[in-house]
């Protein structure tokens, strides 16, 4: 992955600061400082991220036209990223002025732009359409969807949203297809769904359904909590366990905070997905054990050591996205196995996290009713070198 930074006017030093916050978080970047005078955008890799740093938002005409010509090369997959050094949060300048700038002055600076630049990474390196899937239910949500579309559209995101959905979620439909099928498909091509998690969602069947699926394709699912009643967290049950959501009023007021909450899980999705199968991997290779991907999408790994008379060690492994146990990532992982015609000794799902005690991975387990039949062992990531010797 390549970072090329254009500089309007800062000094050395904000560039460097900026080249070592990134380098912090993701030592497979490489940077380039770019010469608006002599580059050609067409010798950029489709996957460079484009940084401009600047202290006032009178931007050269030269810079101004590199990231116009970056734009309309790379159209849907070009990510800009505006730097701020001062109080000129905003450039002025078309297109830039369409996407919103990174201050360094605003608080944990450093961790924000971490987060912003991992998220973009997590969407070139998946197999997607870049995009971010909003699920709502019409009756309170319609609303704020489209609100919140405008949002994410001005951060750089592509978004789809049903916007012909009716109370019935009849909506969004192309002539000749069927509405449920381009919705299933519009999720599984998504890097996200972002669920407005408002009172009458856990009502819908619809938005449960778009959850499911979601979840099921290992798409990442960020419910945006709008309450009326004072609590925090998701109205739906099956998604409290995982601890993980934003929060806000119909107003949106606090849209930075959803923005920051966006990034920082996508770029927690992009690390999992890059490190845990990594280490995993090296601790079966060290163990004398092959290493093959399945299913690079559904993180679906096999592995095979010889053992005595010619016999052989066969073991299916998954890596889910969240940390943790959840019971709904262990019903899918029994369902992929069932799919895929291949003969093994154990099926082991690999969770990330905090290590859970015996006693609380059997309260988990006592919820499925298949796992019993299901040969499923569950391990933590730092487990799998003692699960080896066995």
């Amino acid at each position: 992955m390549n970072v090329l930074i254009l500089n309007n006017d800062c000094n050395d030093n904000q560039i460097n600061s900026i080249i070592s916050v990134l380098q912090n978080g993701y030592s497979e970047l490489s940077f380039e400082k770019v010469n608006p005078v002599t580059c050609e955008v067409t010798q950029f890799d489709i996957n460079s991220i484009l940084l401009i740093c600047f202290n006032n938002d009178n931007i050269d005409e030269q810079i101004l036209s590199v990231a116009i010509k970056f734009q309309a090369y790379f159209d849907k997959n070009a990510v800009i990223i505006p730097i701020s050094f001062s109080d000129k949060k905003y450039i002025s300048n078309e297109p830039l002025s369409k996407i919103k700038s990174h201050s360094t002055n605003q608080k944990n600076w450093e961790n924000n732009l971490a987060n912003r630049v991992g998220a973009f990474l997590g969407l070139k390196i998946l197999p997607k359409d870049n995009q971010i899937f909003i699920s709502y239910r019409v009756t309170d949500g319609k609303d704020i969807a489209i609100a919140l579309s405008s949002i994410l559209q001005y951060i750089g995101f592509k978004v789809w949203r049903d916007d012909d959905r009716d109370e019935d979620h009849e909506g969004n439909l192309t002539i000749g297809l069927d509405v449920q099928e381009q919705i299933n498909k519009a999720i599984i091509q998504s890097n996200l769904v972002l669920l407005l998690d408002t009172p009458e969602a856990d009502y819908s069947k619809w938005v449960h359904h778009e959850i499911d699926h979601a979840h099921a394709h290992l798409v990442p699912v960020l419910p945006l909590c709008i309450r009326n009643d004072g609590k925090k967290g998701s109205h739906f049950r099956k998604l409290q366990t995982l601890n993980r959501y934003s929060q806000s009023d119909v107003q949106l007021n606090n849209f930075d905070e959803i923005i920051d909450d966006i990034f920082k899980i996508l770029a927690d999705v992009y690390k999992r997905k890059k490190n845990v199968p990594f280490e995993v991997a090296n601790k079966f290779r060290d163990k004398g054990y092959t290493w093959s991907t399945l299913d690079q999408v559904k993180l679906l790994f096999e592995s095979k050591k010889a053992r005595k008379f010619k016999d052989w060690r066969t073991l299916l492994s998954h890596c889910p996205l969240y940390d943790g146990i959840h019971n709904t990532f262990i019903n899918n992982f029994i369902i992929y196995t069932r799919g895929l015609n291949v003969r093994r000794n154990e099926n082991i799902f690999i969770y990330d996290g905090k290590p859970r005690s015996e006693n609380e991975i059997d309260e988990i387990l006592n919820e499925i009713p298949e796992i019993a039949v299901s040969n499923i062992i569950i391990l933590h990531h730092e487990q799998i070198e003692e699960f080896l010797d066995q």
